[in-house]
């Protein structure tokens, strides 16, 4: 994996309260300037790294906490980046050629029978088909000739 996250903070971090936070060994010193993270801790490594309970300086701010590394900044920060954040957006749509071009997909095609012998077959279907008591249905096998010619073979088929 090339890079697990971008660099940290996003935005340098510019307020007073970083001096208190200074007065401890901290294991990232520049943690206020964006940077790649060093490395990532996993669940299973958390409880060998981490030796001391969150320090809270500041109620509204992040939480220092002593791990073998020295103390880390952890914890969420709200303040303002200085840099305004403006977002336009136009959108215009035909809502009638929409509409129109929705219902021309939506709309079944009307196919209709062109052969002679699909017409025969579908004649056959009605005139043939009924439902069993079990639910199913049954039609008989449509022939081209209405009377075909068919060789006697229960007898050979008896003796496979």
């Amino acid at each position: 994996v090339p890079a697990i996250t971008p660099p940290l903070p996003q935005s340098p971090l510019h307020s007073s309260m970083w001096k208190d936070y200074r007065s401890y060994q901290l294991s990232d010193p520049d943690f206020t300037e964006p940077g790649p993270i060093s490395f990532l801790i996993g669940a299973d490594l958390y409880p060998e790294v981490v030796t001391g309970a969150p320090i809270v300086l500041f109620d509204e701010g992040p939480r220092l906490i002593d791990t073998v590394f020295g103390f880390a900044v952890i914890g969420r920060l709200f303040c303002e980046s200085g840099q305004p954040n403006a977002v336009s957006l136009l959108a215009y749509s035909d809502t009638d050629d929409l509409i129109e071009r929705f219902w021309r997909l939506e709309e079944p095609s009307h196919t209709s029978v062109s052969s002679p012998e699909d017409v025969r077959c579908e004649q056959h279907f009605i005139d043939t088909h009924y439902r069993t008591a079990e639910g199913r249905y049954v039609v008989s096998l449509p022939f081209k000739n209405d009377n075909p010619q068919v060789a006697p073979n229960t007898n050979q088929a008896l003796t496979r």
